[in-house]
C-alpha cells in the first residue's frame, strides 16, 4: 500500500491509454493522482481505495480529459468513490458507476454498472477486466481513435468502451459446399 498519493499512477502531464488501473491502493489518489493535464482514452480505472478518502480512483487536481474509458468500483469517501475535484471533462463514450466525475456529454453514461469481470489474465501482456455480456461498454464507443485493445487484440468498427474489447466468440458463420452429405443422428 502506498503512504501518499497515486496508488496506480502519479502524473503531472501524461496520457493513458488503452491501459487498466485496478487494485492499486494510496491516501488519495488510490488509481491516479493527478495535477495538471492528463488524458485518458480507452482505459479502465477500477477497483481501487483511497484509504484518506478523496478520489478511489482520479484525484484530479488540475485537468483530466476522458474519452471512451471506464471508471468504476473505486472506494472513498462517500461522493468522493470514482473521483474526487471536478477537473475530469468528458470527451464522450464514458461509464462511471456513481456520478463524481460529473461526466454528461453525448454518449456518456454515469450511475452506470459496466459490467465487469474480475481482474484476470484475459491474454495479452497485463491482467484486464473483460467485459461481461450484456455490458453497455460494448459497442458503446465513437470515433475510435486505437486499432487495438490493452490486449492487442483488434477493435471493430464500433470499438468498445475501456481497456479491453469484447469478442463474441458465439457467433459462427458456416459455408457448407452443396455436395456435403450430413448425418444427423
Amino acid at each position: 500500500m502506498n503512504g501518499a498519493s497515486g496508488g496506480g499512477m502519479e502524473a503531472s502531464i501524461a496520457d493513458l491509454v488503452d491501459s487498466t488501473v485496478s487494485g492499486n491502493t494510496a491516501n488519495n489518489g488510490g488509481g491516479i493522482f493527478t495535477d495538471d493535464v492528463h488524458s485518458i482514452w480507452s482505459s479502465t480505472i477500477a477497483e481501487n481505495t483511497a484509504t484518506g478518502g478523496y478520489g478511489g480512483g482520479l484525484f484530479v487536481v488540475g485537468t483530466t480529459v476522458a474519452h471512451g474509458s471506464i471508471i468504476t468500483d473505486n472506494d472513498g469517501l462517500p461522493g468522493y468513490d470514482n473521483c474526487t475535484n471536478s477537473g475530469v471533462v468528458s470527451r464522450g463514450h464514458n461509464i462511471e458507476s456513481t456520478d463524481t466525475c460529473e461526466l454528461g456529454v453525448s454518449g456518456d453514461q454515469p450511475a452506470t454498472d459496466p459490467l465487469l469481470g474480475p481482474l484476470a489474465d484475459n491474454g495479452g501482456p497485463a491482467r484486464t477486466h473483460a467485459l461481461l455480456v450484456g455490458s453497455p461498454a460494448i459497442n458503446g464507443g465513437a470515433s475510435c481513435s486505437v486499432a487495438v485493445d490493452q490486449r492487442y487484440a483488434p477493435r471493430d468498427a464500433q470499438c468498445d468502451i475501456g481497456a479491453f474489447e469484447f469478442i463474441d466468440f458465439t457467433t459462427v458463420a458456416l459455408t457448407v459446399a452443396s455436395s456435403a452429405a450430413f448425418d444427423i443422428r
